[in-house]
């Protein structure tokens, strides 16, 4: 089974036992895995630029925090570059605010981005998505 379909399984999971559960009510293992889902999925369909454009923030946190625990370095640092977009080097809580700010940013900023779409479905999606499910399942 690939570790998409196996995560989506754990998602699955998940939202039949938690329900509509708030994701700082759950336990740490499923924050991260419904938060690394939502950044797959939104990834899929407008890549860095649109996730961090429309995402939530709570979710957005927590997915770096899963990044990190899961051991993918590496887009734990291409969100780090990204956030150093920002205003002191720190991801904008507020979307409306976080919107203004990324649509003054330069063709450089925004080809970073691609940049990190492509090396991300290119070759650290192949590595993300399984270290996610080995991690659950061994969480």
């Amino acid at each position: 089974m690939e570790a998409y379909e196996r995560l989506e399984e754990i998602i699955s999971a998940i939202d039949l036992k938690y329900g509509e559960a708030e994701l700082d009510q759950l336990p740490i293992k499923d924050r991260y895995m419904r938060a690394l889902f939502h950044m797959e999925l939104r990834n899929q369909n407008s890549g860095f630029y649109g996730y961090l454009a429309d995402a939530d923030a709570t979710y957005v946190h927590t997915a770096i925090e899963g990044l990190l625990a899961i051991g993918d370095k590496t887009t734990y640092e291409n969100f780090k570059t990204l956030f150093g977009f920002f205003p002191d080097n720190k991801f904008v809580d507020d979307g409306e605010q976080r919107w203004k700010l990324m649509k003054e940013w330069t063709p450089e900023q925004r080809s970073k981005c691609d940049e990190f779409d492509h090396q991300y479905w290119d070759t650290n999606h192949d590595n993300t998505l399984p270290k996610a499910v080995r991690y659950y399942e061994s969480h």
